[in-house]
């Protein structure tokens, strides 16, 4: 259920290495302490609610390909971002498939 308020308008970096570490900026509205976040179904680690607006996840091993966003909070609520993050494999010679490296998403 997506309430009125809560949304994520968008995440950077776009792309991110399969095997997960890196750090995910969401920017949006609604965020709230305690805040889960999902990545592609997999829970993110080390979720940080700077703000209203801002959250900080550690991503977590991933497939490649494009992976969806859900920030779920405490009350329940959420949002999703689908095919909101570029997934590569760090053997890929190519790197990240996409650019900006910022990309604004449609919950």
């Amino acid at each position: 259920v997506t309430q009125s308020g809560l949304m994520i308008s968008s995440a950077y970096p776009i792309c991110a290495r399969a095997n997960g570490g890196s750090v995910l900026h969401l920017l949006g509205g609604g965020f709230a302490s305690g805040a889960a976040v999902t990545i592609g179904g997999t829970p993110a680690a080390n979720v940080t609610v700077i703000d209203a607006s801002h959250i900080d996840v550690a991503l977590p091993p991933l497939a490649p390909g494009w992976a969806t966003i859900v920030v779920r909070n405490t009350t329940a609520e959420s949002t999703t971002a689908t095919n909101a993050v570029a997934v590569y494999s760090p053997l890929d010679p190519d790197g990240c498939p996409v650019g900006p490296r910022q990309r604004s998403v449609r919950p």
